[in-house]
């Protein structure tokens, strides 16, 4: 299922990475159905972030969206429905330091 707008190298390492990682979420392990898979930048490509296999993850849309969420109204609508583990939401505050965000207190 490529994304035609994308590189071949952001299609191809989303696939491989799909593979490496059984198809789930890298950060909850949910397994991702073909409507939920969402491909995240770690640099994000405004701060030189390429489409190389280590500057990629699979998440899940909600856990993307609680990634990039800057008001608290979204992060705690999104913590509801993520529910994440503590160790789960040690990742998603590593991966917001990345992009020079607050991160996230329960």
């Amino acid at each position: 299922n490529p994304i035609p707008y994308q590189s071949i190298a952001y299609n191809g390492n989303r696939l491989s990475h799909y593979c490496a990682n059984q198809g789930k979420c890298f950060i909850t392990r949910e397994i991702l159905d073909m409507d939920n898979i969402h491909c995240h930048h770690i640099t994000p490509r405004k701060h030189g972030g390429k489409d190389d296999y280590g500057n990629l993850i699979l998440i899940s849309e909600n856990v993307h969206i609680l990634l990039h969420a800057k008001r608290s109204e979204t992060i705690k609508k999104y913590l509801l429905l993520v529910k994440p583990t503590e160790s789960q939401l040690a990742k998603i505050n590593k991966y917001r330091e990345f992009l020079n965000l607050e991160k996230i207190e329960m």
